[in-house]
């Protein structure tokens, strides 16, 4: 393999430019040489004079105290449009586990599901309604056991039918 030859460069001669033209004589002054003397800035009365400027203030007087007669009374809840709170509610029921799994059995249920969806409880239960086929029914209720009561009481009445 042969490789090409890299020529070795000459720098480019120097060439000497022309000299360039000033600028007129009216555009710039040159440096140092003040063409007039500097502005004078206006000068306060009393300082033109050689006094001492004296201070000036400028207060505002207090408000004047208000006088009230009637005394300050907070509106009442019912005077906001707020509602009393209500008495405690009844204490929730709670499932029986061992009920459930019984009534379940009885009724031949495949499947049970219970689950919490947005603030409320949904029950569901697969029950058979002949050889062939099962139902789902579903039940949404407030709390759990509301919604399990609601799901038997579904399954109860169509194992009933049959």
């Amino acid at each position: 393999m042969q490789f090409p030859m890299i020529r070795r460069q000459t720098p480019a001669p120097y060439v000497p430019q022309p000299a360039r033209a000033t600028a007129p004589a009216g555009w710039q002054a040159p440096p140092g040489a003040a063409a007039t003397a500097p502005p004078k800035f206006p000068v306060n009365a009393a300082l033109a004079g050689g006094q001492t400027p004296q201070p000036t203030f400028r207060a505002q007087a207090p408000d004047a105290p208000v006088v009230s007669t009637a005394a300050f009374v907070l509106p009442t809840p019912q005077q906001l449009g707020l509602v009393p709170a209500k008495a405690a509610a009844a204490p929730t029921p709670t499932i029986d586990w061992n009920d459930l799994r019984a009534r379940l059995h009885k009724l031949g249920a495949v499947g049970f599901h219970l689950d919490q969806v947005g603030g409320q409880w949904r029950a569901q239960l697969r029950v058979p309604v002949n050889a062939q086929e099962t139902r789902t029914l579903e039940a949404t209720a407030g709390n759990d056991a509301a919604a399990v009561a609601g799901a038997l009481q579904q399954a109860e009445s169509l194992v009933a039918r049959r």
